[in-house]
């Protein structure tokens, strides 16, 4: 699947009508299939079977009717139920968390049961007949029976629902959901191992030093993914090199430079219409109306950090589930630290093209997750001390050339507490939860010492 049919596939699945309209075709077809069954078993098969239903067409008919009325009241009610949801998420967690309750599969699956048997229990309700001189009774008895089990399945969708929407209202089941998707974007960008001509983070060994043009974007909106596999045929007209210069879920503005090519030299190149190129670049680059975790590492980390500053306003005033957040930001930085992630490069050896594409760095990450905590927090003892302390635990587990990234951030959040802090107390407080400074400064030292040349 190319990139741009995984950016399409993705905003689909993660809506709140796809699934619930598969469920809607099937149970379509399925009313269909069954009446058809119904229509071609003997009269007397009904009265030899005590499993298939066995009243006449008005009992049909009421069996029916009460599952078509009380399924859409239902189906009402969870949609409500969801709303509220979506409210409550947007007001008090983070706006950015609407995806998170529409892609939710335990909300899709519960929607899409209710309407599918609805949809059933009222195609089937049309095929009832009672005898009268012009036509033959008719009642679907197996049809009937499907009915009735659908709508003990949908009893029991509506029981887990009610369980699933309180708990995923929960700011520490939201918190947990969005730590899960995150570790694994990071997971699949920088810790899992490539194939051949897939991502790597070794730099090509001839670099292209001139730049022969640069694309801009012909329309405004956020950086969704890259697609390597678009810019092949560039390299027949002698492009060796092309470096993305927006990193995923950037926002870019039209004119605005997205890529350079490069080529191995500067003599004149046979290039096509200028026109043909800029639009296999902006095929390459996907933007769209809205961020979305498919590749978005920082989106992630910045919807943690939104629901850290929501618990730390005024109107909230909820600090544990800005500690929490801190928590769940250091864990995720941690696992981002164990990596040697840099400048990663995207690229083909068998069209020896090499595609340069910017990823976050871990003082980026740093900045996106703490530095605004670090700026309305300040005022808060609890949660300067319990950042820095976190920023210590980091410190203790990431790799090498990370470390002094953690602890100049560390330094800043000190300077910060020391400056906003009234009372003495809570400043020693907070110098007591950077007391891993002291040896991590050493360290430091050692390390610029044994580099100096």
């Amino acid at each position: 699947m190319t990139p741009q049919l995984q950016s399409k596939w993705f905003a689909v699945r993660s809506s709140l009508w796809f699934l619930p309209g598969l469920f809607t075709v099937f149970a379509v077809a399925l009313a269909t299939v069954t009446v058809r069954i119904d229509k071609h078993l003997a009269p007397d098969h009904y009265a030899s079977s005590y499993l298939l239903f066995g009243a006449g067409a008005e009992g049909a008919r009421g069996v029916l009717s009460a599952i078509a009325g009380s399924l859409i009241t239902v189906t009402g009610l969870v949609f409500s139920i969801t709303i509220v949801a979506l409210q409550l998420a947007s007001s008090q967690y983070s706006p950015r968390l609407f995806r998170t309750f529409t892609g939710d599969r335990g909300n899709q699956i519960v929607l899409g049961t209710f309407i599918a048997t609805f949809t059933f229990a009222l195609l089937v309700l049309r095929t009832v007949r009672s005898e009268s001189q012009d036509q033959e009774v008719f009642v679907p008895a197996l049809s009937v029976n499907i009915a009735i089990g659908l709508t003990l399945l949908s009893i029991c969708c509506l029981i887990y629902y009610l369980h699933h929407a309180t708990r995923s209202m929960q700011v520490d089941v939201i918190i947990s959901n969005l730590t899960r998707d995150t570790r694994t974007l990071i997971h699949n960008q920088h810790h899992a191992p490539r194939a051949p001509g897939e991502h790597s983070s070794v730099a090509h060994d001839a670099e292209p030093a001139h730049i022969h043009l640069i694309v801009t974007s012909d329309s405004a909106g956020f950086v969704q993914d890259i697609a390597p596999d678009e810019m092949l045929d560039l390299r027949r007209y002698g492009i060796a090199q092309v470096r993305i210069l927006v990193p995923i879920g950037a926002f870019v503005m039209v004119g605005e430079p997205i890529a350079e090519l490069l080529a191995a030299t500067d003599d004149h190149l046979a290039l096509p219409d200028k026109a043909h190129l800029d639009d296999l670049l902006r095929a390459a680059v996907i933007t769209g109306g809205e961020r979305t975790m498919m590749k978005d590492v920082m989106f992630g980390f910045r919807q943690l950090s939104d629901i850290a500053l929501r618990a730390l306003s005024p109107g909230i005033n909820d600090p544990a589930t800005a500690l929490n957040c801190i928590d769940r930001l250091g864990e995720l930085i941690e696992y981002f630290g164990t990596t040697d992630a840099t400048q990663p490069i995207m690229w083909n050896p068998q069209h020896d093209l090499s595609v340069l594409v910017k990823t976050p760095t871990l003082v980026e990450i740093l900045d996106v997750s703490f530095a605004q905590i670090r700026h309305y927090g300040s005022g808060d003892a609890i949660v300067m001390s319990h950042l820095v302390a976190v920023l210590g635990r980091v410190y203790q587990l990431i790799n090498e050339m990370w470390l002094a990234d953690v602890y100049q951030f560390a330094v800043t959040v000190i300077a910060t507490a020391n400056k906003s802090l009234p009372l003495p107390h809570d400043i020693d407080r907070v110098a007591s939860a950077a007391h891993w400074m002291l040896e991590a400064e050493q360290e430091v030292l050692i390390r610029d010492k044994s580099r100096t040349p």
